[in-house]
């Protein structure tokens, strides 16, 4: 018999099987993998599911968990669509300020039912119940701002005779007077509040200062300012204002239609970056995330075509967080929040429908 290839030589040939087991194990060449996918802006749920008007939405994420609140209910996000929270709120306001941390939603708003004042709606046990007396403010109150820090809720607004500030707290029985009603020198408009370990903030446009933007803050005996008032020399509208660690940030259009973003340093307010850093814009909406401000705004540096554009400031110059003009058309009413760095951002279209976009 006649021998044949390797066979001829005295080689045998073994599976491959065989070969492995007594190698102790083959390395395998690993196969080939589909690299992750660049993060985006993505839509959330399902897009234009809440009719929103003006100063009426507003968005908040605990943990992972969005809620989103306009001038009738607070949604939540359930089998990846939008759906009231335990049925309609009755909520009837213009301005709404929404918290939900602790996984407690509650909503501070211009209560039409009740004289147009301050209320807050808390949702516990499986319904909504007005957390407190409604109306506390004992009259019109307008641009509602809402914080909760350390379980204690503040509720900022300007109200009569002067549209003047004034800052209540739930002492846990009743709304108190953070200090002195009406505080401020005059007039307010676009009232923002944030409140660090006990300690409150506000910022409004200062009608009595050049209508500029003034910060205050409590002090445990009298409210005082923080930096100059009207520390923006000039008109400013849509303020915005974080705080944290102590430090405070704000936002606002100057009268160039373009955002300021400054923080202050202890001593003076400085600007963060170039000064108009968006170009001509509308709609801010500030966040800073364990240090790290971010604004979103509608961008009309483009051939004015309205549309959301997201920026971070990584301690040098703004960036953009993903695409710019990444909405599906013209935005209004903006409300950013940032969660563990993922930013979530929702926004009223040109017919006033809500969508909640993600950057991941």
């Amino acid at each position: 018999m006649r021998c044949k290839g390797l066979s001829c030589w005295g080689i045998i040939l073994l599976p491959v099987w065989w070969t492995c087991f007594w190698s102790f194990g083959c390395a395998r060449a690993p196969l080939p993998s589909t690299p992750p996918a660049a993060p985006s802006w993505k839509v959330l749920g399902n897009a234009g599911f809440a009719l929103s008007g003006n100063l009426a939405s507003s968005l908040y994420v605990d943990g992972s968990t969005p809620y989103f609140a306009n001038a009738t209910n607070v949604y939540t996000l359930s089998g990846g669509a939008w759906s009231p929270l335990g049925g309609p709120a009755s909520i009837g306001g213009i301005f709404v300020a929404l918290n939900a941390s602790g996984g407690v939603p509650s909503i501070a708003f211009q209560d039409s039912a009740n004289g147009t004042g301050a209320s807050v709606l808390r949702f516990i046990g499986g319904a909504w119940s007005y957390l407190g007396s409604p109306n506390f403010s004992n009259g019109p109150a307008y641009y509602e701002a809402y914080a909760v820090s350390n379980g204690v809720p503040y509720v900022a607004f300007d109200g009569s005779p002067g549209a003047q500030a004034t800052v209540a707290k739930f002492n846990g029985s009743a709304w108190v007077t953070v200090g002195s009603a009406n505080f401020s020198a005059g007039g307010t408009n676009y009232m923002a509040l944030a409140v660090d370990n006990g300690t409150p903030y506000v910022a409004y446009q200062d009608t009595v200062n050049g209508s500029g933007i003034s910060v205050m803050k409590f002090n445990g005996t009298s409210w005082v300012y923080v930096g100059s008032p009207n520390f923006s020399n000039g008109f400013a509208i849509w303020e915005n204002l974080f705080v944290y660690n102590g430090t405070p940030y704000v936002a606002y259009q100057d009268y160039n239609v373009a955002a300021m973003v400054m923080k202050f340093d202890g001593s003076s307010w400085v600007t963060l970056g170039p000064p108009d850093v968006t170009g001509f814009s509308n709609y801010f909406s500030l966040f800073v995330d364990r240090g790290t401000p971010y604004l979103a705004y509608q961008d009309n540096s483009n051939n004015y075509n309205g549309q959301a554009t997201v920026v971070r400031y990584n301690g040098s110059t703004w960036s953009n967080v993903g695409a710019p003009d990444f909405s599906p058309g013209l935005v209004r009413n903006m409300s950013l929040f940032v969660s563990n760095g993922t930013p979530y951002l929702a926004f009223c279209d040109a017919n006033n429908n809500t969508t909640v976009m993600k950057y991941y």
